[in-house]
């Protein structure tokens, strides 16, 4: 995933690998393809006034039900001891 960021006051009209991806004036545009950072690299380089946005930090997804059970320990029964003696 990338982000761009228009910074000028000029439309963005390009076509990348048979898509065509439109900015508007100091708009921004998300990039959610599998090729995202092919497709950001030559939008960069063909308008030098857009500036790439996209945060340091990866986003995790949330963990399964599956994940969670996974890291915890299994659940102990009880023993309860036999008493002794005789029950009146």
């Amino acid at each position: 995933m990338r982000i761009l960021k228009n910074l000028s006051r000029e439309w963005v009209n390009k076509n990348v690998n048979g898509r065509i991806y439109t900015i508007k004036p100091k708009g921004s545009l998300t990039i959610t393809d599998q090729q995202a950072d092919i497709i950001a690299q030559d939008l960069l380089t063909t308008y030098g006034f857009l500036k790439d946005i996209t945060p340091k930090t990866t986003y995790e997804a949330p963990k399964t039900d599956a994940q969670i059970k996974k890291k915890l320990k299994p659940a102990q029964a009880k023993v309860v001891k036999k008493g002794k003696g005789k029950r009146k």
